[in-house]
């Protein structure tokens, strides 16, 4: 059976390709974090039909960091605790990871990071491949601050779903056994004590003023990839007064009905490959008539799989595995996060209709998803998942998009927008979800949740012209209510731009710089296009 993964779920595992630039332990000039020794802190002003019936009390200790500092950093580690639910009197606390990449002589103002996911960990992002953050230049000036969301990562306690990250497939003799690891999750979680209604992006905002509150700092600047950029919405909705500017990549507003969209925003980046195919004389003399060869195989393949040598991607050996259309649609709907993937793409389509899985393999064996030992962190095991949590995903998703449709509506919509060949696939996600979410307990948000953000706050909005999951409509939709925001469309790239395109990078610093100045955005080329990989072309 092939595992069957939302996208959305995967939105922020493909993001890790940020970093600050090599500096030598202790040539740091860096403010102080504050340890507010569990004083009170002024209420977070949520809006007034959300207003939490408990003060918010928050505080902030160093401690040592829960993992190898990579070499030649300095960062500085915490933890800052809050409350679980603002709006029980009654309820726990919770600690939430913070390291902080110190720079030398930085900005007076940092720069906080909130990854996407939902549910993914900003620290394990960074620690996991911290070179890989060298193309974001804009951050060179500032203090990085990585804070785990609520659920995720370093923070206790997680709403990691390790049942999900070991299911048997192979074995399995469910009908859905991510379903059934869904629910054994729920299940464990539940009996733990945790109150999975209390993960949602209005309580994570609350988290994000009071972790700036407690560090001391009168201004900052909010950085968001995908999800990110939701909890970044969510935060100048909520907490305007001290923040300086913000830049939201691949952006995912409030007003959009997400799980009626998903397959079709899949959909819809797939065509995006096969007009630019299209358009480009070498790629379509060697790839026609992509869609229509990639349905055929589709169709072919689900009614009977083929057999294929694929290599393990920790470890390189070659194994046996059957092929089927689904899997070929979830290997494409993955590597259009990826600016670096979209090129082989007509290639793999083509090699696959002949059964020939070589590109095939080469993409799907580019990311492990290996747990890292990372050692202990307040009770966690030291071989535990910290890139990603699927419950931390359910709580934010079931709470603030699937509370908002219904099952039918986003079925009859993806039938709409989908041909059949690839419909069951690209909305296996969303049904899916929609089966999780009738028993995960994550509650109703309120109707806030489901509108557009208005702000004047100088908010730099990026998207790329190939990004399956969050179109480049969505940062247009975003930007529309943002008064004193500038679109920024990368022609030719994925899921999170600022991490994979130098133009990006290049308008992101000139923004950090100055937020008042709009950038100059003349480096975008819009005639650029995908160096499409031909065959013959080496795989590297």
């Amino acid at each position: 059976m092939s595992q069957q993964i939302s996208p959305r779920r995967i939105m922020g595992l493909f993001l890790l390709v940020l970093i600050l630039p090599t500096l030598a332990c202790g040539a740091v000039d860096s403010v102080e974090p504050v340890d507010s020794g569990g004083a009170e802190i002024a209420p977070t002003d949520l809006p007034s039909d959300a207003q939490p019936s408990l003060e918010s009390e928050a505080s902030y200790v160093t401690d040592d960091c829960p993992f190898d500092i990579p070499n030649g950093y300095s960062m500085e580690c915490g933890y800052l605790t809050v409350p679980e639910n603002r709006s029980d009197p009654n309820s726990a606390t919770i600690d939430l990871a913070v390291a902080i990449v110190l720079v030398a002589n930085p900005a007076p103002d940092p720069i906080i990071y909130l990854a996407g996911g939902p549910g993914s960990s900003a620290i394990d992002e960074f620690i996991g491949a911290p070179e890989s953050w060298d193309i974001n230049q804009f951050l060179y000036g500032s203090d990085l601050i990585l804070l785990d969301q609520r659920g995720t990562g370093y923070s206790y306690p997680t709403l990691n779903c390790w049942e999900m990250e070991e299911v048997d497939y192979a074995n399995s003799t469910s009908d859905n056994p991510d379903y059934d690891a869904a629910l054994a999750c729920h299940d464990r979680l539940v009996s733990e004590g945790i109150d999975l209604s209390a993960y949602n992006s209005a309580e994570s905002a609350a988290d994000v003023e009071d972790l700036r509150i407690a560090l001391g700092y009168d201004e900052w600047n909010l950085f968001g990839i995908s999800y990110g950029t939701k909890l970044a919405l969510t935060v100048m909705r909520d907490y305007p007064d001290h923040i300086r500017s913000v830049i939201i990549d691949s952006v995912y507003p409030l007003n959009v009905e997400a799980p009626e969209e998903e397959a079709g925003t899949i959909y819809e980046a797939m065509q995006t490959t096969f007009e630019g195919c299209a358009a480009d004389a070498d790629c379509n003399a060697a790839y026609p008539d992509l869609e229509a060869v990639l349905a055929d195989t589709v169709l072919r393949l689900d009614d009977q799989p083929a057999t294929a040598e694929l290599s393990d991607p920790d470890t390189g050996d070659l194994y046996e595995a059957t092929v089927s259309g689904d899997d070929i649609l979830n290997s494409i709907s993955t590597n259009l996060y990826i600016a670096e993937s979209i090129p082989y793409l007509p290639r793999m389509i083509y090699e696959t209709a002949d059964d020939v899985f070589d590109t095939y393999d080469y993409l799907t064996a580019g990311g492990s998803g290996a747990a890292r030992d990372s050692g202990a962190a307040r009770g966690r095991q030291a071989d535990e998942d910290y890139s990603d949590s699927e419950g931390m995903n359910y709580s934010v998703e079931c709470n603030e998009e699937y509370s908002f449709t219904d099952y039918d509506s986003a079925y009859a919509r993806a039938g709409s927008e989908v041909p059949d060949p690839f419909f069951t696939p690209l909305f296996a996600g969303p049904s899916q979800t929609f089966d999780v979410c009738d028993f995960w307990g994550a509650g109703t948000a309120n109707a806030i949740e489901d509108q557009a953000v208005v702000s004047d706050i100088p908010t730099l909005v990026m998207a790329g012209e190939y990004d399956p999951i969050t179109p480049v409509r969505w940062a247009e939709l975003a930007a529309s209510t943002l008064s004193n925001s500038t679109l920024v469309v990368i022609p030719a790239t994925g899921h999170g731009v600022t991490g994979s395109d130098a133009c990006a990078n290049e308008i992101a610093d000139q923004f950090i710089a100055d937020p008042s100045i709009p950038p100059d955005t003349s480096c975008i080329d819009p005639s650029i296009v995908p160096y499409w990989v031909l065959p013959g072309d080496p795989l590297e």
